[in-house]
């Protein structure tokens, strides 16, 4: 028997054709083996940048370079040369030579980059004693670079942006995950473009970091980094450091690595 009146018989369908609104996936994100590339300003920039390029334009510097020159002793830097501070310097002038000290803006720096470490380092005790800073000047002139290098032995390293020309070299850092290169590239990138050398973090293997004047780049020492050919006729100037702990820790006697490690 057909019955016509469907109220009798309601749809089990009914007010479920349109499904309701779930809340978003609660999604935890957990970051594994993270590289981290810390950036700040560094308020005495102007101080600072005066005193280094006069000093470099001295004449212990032009003494030291064409030392440099003949030696090239560094394996990091072509084209140009590294300088570490001295605490004194000369500078021509009046039929002689006129003495500068080093002395206070050698403090700053020192002060200065212990400050960053702490604060963005806070796993590790920075007391004094437990760890150390060291640094120095790089110097290129056109055609100046630094080829991919890593700082061994050390933990933290960075490079303080004194005199930088525009267009004078970028510093690039490359992913230290090998396995990442196996890994399918961003699926818009272009054919005859470096589909790794892209924006997008998920998929780039190489990160460029385009630098300006009194900016403090700092990064693990572990990360492979260079530095592009400076194009330029112009001098570009920085401060490389690094800063690392002092390992003081005695391991238990009787085992592989029971010895007493400090690194200088």
């Amino acid at each position: 028997m057909l019955i016509n009146n469907r109220t009798q018989f309601p749809s089990p369908f009914k007010n479920k054709l349109v499904p309701k609104a779930k809340p978003p996936l609660t999604i935890k994100k957990n970051d594994l083996f993270v590289t981290e590339l810390w950036e700040l300003d560094l308020p005495d920039h102007e101080k600072i940048k005066k005193a280094i390029m006069h000093y470099i334009n001295s004449y212990t510097v032009a003494q030291e370079f064409k030392e440099w020159k003949d030696k090239n002793p560094s394996t990091t830097t072509y084209g140009g040369f590294e300088l570490e501070l001295d605490d004194e310097y000369y500078v021509e002038g009046n039929g002689g030579y006129i003495k500068h000290s080093l002395k206070p803006l050698k403090q700053l720096i020192e002060l200065t980059l212990k400050k960053s470490l702490q604060q963005i380092e806070s796993s590790h005790v920075w007391e004094k004693g437990k760890w150390r800073v060291e640094y120095w000047l790089n110097v290129n002139k056109t055609g100046g670079y630094n080829p991919p290098h890593v700082h061994p032995d050390r933990h933290y390293s960075g490079t303080y942006y004194i005199h930088v020309p525009e267009g004078s070299g970028n510093i690039n850092f490359l992913d230290p995950r090998s396995a990442h290169r196996f890994s399918s590239p961003e699926p818009d990138s272009k054919a005859d473009a470096n589909c790794y050398a892209v924006k997008n973090k998920y998929d780039a293997s190489v990160h460029t970091y385009e630098p300006e004047e009194g900016k403090l780049v700092i990064f693990p020492s572990w990360l492979m980094h260079y530095v592009d050919p400076n194009p330029t006729d112009k001098t570009r100037v920085s401060l490389a450091f690094n800063g690392f702990y002092l390992q003081d820790e005695i391991f238990n006697p009787g085992t592989a690595s029971s010895k007493h490690f400090v690194y200088s």
